[in-house]
């Protein structure tokens, strides 16, 4: 069985994997988690998570089928979506390209 994943901090940026969050009635993308909160996302996925990187302002898992997924700042491709630069990718996405065909095991 994979891990559970929680995140807290300053979700800036799309790092934390919460996508939007209900604060006070009001969508946001951009709050501060004061405790851990598990990244929901995250759960259903197949074997679920067997490891887990992360940085100030992305981070990266990958499932116990070898599949990576990322999220946070997107900038310069760095998340490998393959997405236009600037942006921030709330949840986790799966990692495109070549890794995308291979079974990645760490």
């Amino acid at each position: 069985p994979g891990m559970s994943v929680y995140s807290w901090g300053t979700g800036t940026e799309g790092q934390l994997g919460h996508g939007e969050v209900d604060i006070s009635g009001l969508l946001s993308t951009t709050y501060t988690e004061m405790s851990p909160k598990r990244i929901d996302a995250l759960e259903s996925l197949n074997g679920g998570i067997v490891d887990i990187a992360c940085g100030t302002s992305h981070a990266a898992a990958v499932t116990a089928d070898g599949q990576v997924l990322t999220w946070g700042n997107a900038d310069n491709g760095k998340l490998g979506h393959n997405k236009a630069t600037g942006k921030v990718c709330l949840l986790p996405q799966p990692v495109e390209g070549e890794l995308s065909e291979r079974k990645v095991v760490q």
